[in-house]
């Protein structure tokens, strides 16, 4: 975190010039990579909004930058708490149908879904493949989430929607209840099938839109350290980096030595015993630099491209965090603190990543600090 303001107006002027004047006072117009916004989709534009003028089209044509594409957004938790929620909901299905219908004033929404035949079937269905959905929701939510990770989660979403689309997927849970109610006459597998192939292909048609945008990221799958690494292929993720940032200088012929060792550090094993520990991606490549570091093996290039992959955003929740964090601060009890108040204390704690007790004893070595912290600057009047 860089600044934290208050600005006049609401329009999509004041917060892109604000936007420009931070990055040029730390020096940063050159390494701009990603913009990402939250709560402005009118003012900071969206997948449907094309208009030009928004903060992210200005700041862009300020920048001087061509591509533009979309990043996921953060989803709200309640999604995560579907699941359990159907799950409970399920396992008490009979004595919930037994009370809801034997109350005379039983909501008339809640009698009509009891007393449907089908109700228990397709709530098994949607159980059987919300687990998917779920899944990838809390892979998607982590703050250290790149927008390569991020695309090939969402593309592995899509693939198992379609093979499941393809191959007429009916869940555990559901196929015991179809074949009852198939005896029953109450429905044909002919008429479930059409349903849930419709649920499938609406599903795909939603995710694909946000997948399209995320193509060009395919060329960097490389280096999320999931497979064997192949020269070739981080050739083709430097190519495609130096588009998107062609201030950043790439030594191909030191790279080629570069990748040479990376190869060589990863035939240990090492990917095999990442992918079962699940370690994240920032941690793969700290252990392959701190090995090249070690040995005395240059790396610069390679922790350029990393570089530049870890900077483009996985989706918007390093943004959300920021309103989360002001909230915590700025209540209604202490609702006196200044916009500098609040600044300094997001800067701390967004910026400053050390244990609260090594913090608290730097603090306590500081008097200019402490007599700062005891008075009532921070106060407004």
């Amino acid at each position: 975190m860089l600044d934290f303001v208050e600005l006049n107006g609401e329009t999509a002027k004041q917060p892109a010039a604000e936007i420009l004047a931070v990055t040029e006072n730390f020096t940063l117009q050159d390494k701009v990579v990603a913009f990402s916004a939250d709560n402005t989709n009118a003012n900071s534009g969206g997948l449907n909004r094309k208009g030009g003028v928004n903060v992210r089209t200005k700041v862009k044509d300020s920048l001087q930058r061509e591509k533009y594409h979309n990043i996921l957004g953060h989803s709200n938790v309640r999604w995560l708490s579907m699941l359990p929620a159907l799950e409970s909901v399920l396992k008490m299905y009979a004595p919930l149908k037994s009370f809801f219908l034997s109350e005379d004033k039983c909501p008339v929404v809640l009698r009509r879904i009891f007393e449907d035949p089908n109700t228990e079937l397709w709530l098994s269905f949607a159980l059987g493949n919300l687990g998917i959905f779920s899944d990838t929701i809390e892979k998607l939510e982590g703050q250290d989430r790149c927008a390569v990770e991020s695309a090939a989660i969402l593309k592995d979403l899509e693939a198992k929607l379609t093979a499941r689309h393809h191959d007429d997927f009916i869940p555990v849970l559901a196929r015991g209840l179809l074949r009852e109610l198939e005896e029953n006459g109450v429905i044909t597998q002919q008429s479930y099938l059409t349903t849930s192939r419709a649920f499938f292909s609406t599903a795909t048609s939603y995710i694909q839109p946000w997948g399209k945008h995320v193509d060009s990221l395919n060329d960097l799958n490389c280096l999320l350290l999931k497979k064997t690494v192949q020269r070739q292929d981080i050739k083709n993720a430097a190519t495609r980096l130096k588009e998107k940032c062609p201030n950043v200088i790439i030594h191909n012929d030191n790279l080629f030595d570069e990748i040479s060792a990376l190869q060589e550090f990863l035939k240990s094993g090492l990917l095999e015993e990442w992918r079962k520990a699940e370690r994240p991606l920032i941690e793969r490549w700290s252990a392959a630099f701190t090995h090249l570091q070690e040995n005395e093996i240059p790396y610069h290039n390679l922790a350029k491209l990393v570089s530049l992959v870890m900077c483009l955003p996985g989706s918007n929740a390093p943004v959300e965090k920021i309103f989360s964090l002001m909230n915590d601060i700025w209540t209604y009890a202490r609702n006196r603190f200044t916009v500098d108040s609040i600044k300094a204390m997001l800067l701390v704690k967004t910026n400053i990543n050390i244990p609260c007790q090594e913090f608290m004893e730097m603090l306590a070595k500081d008097r200019a600090i402490l007599r700062k912290i005891h008075s009532s600057e921070k106060y407004g009047s």
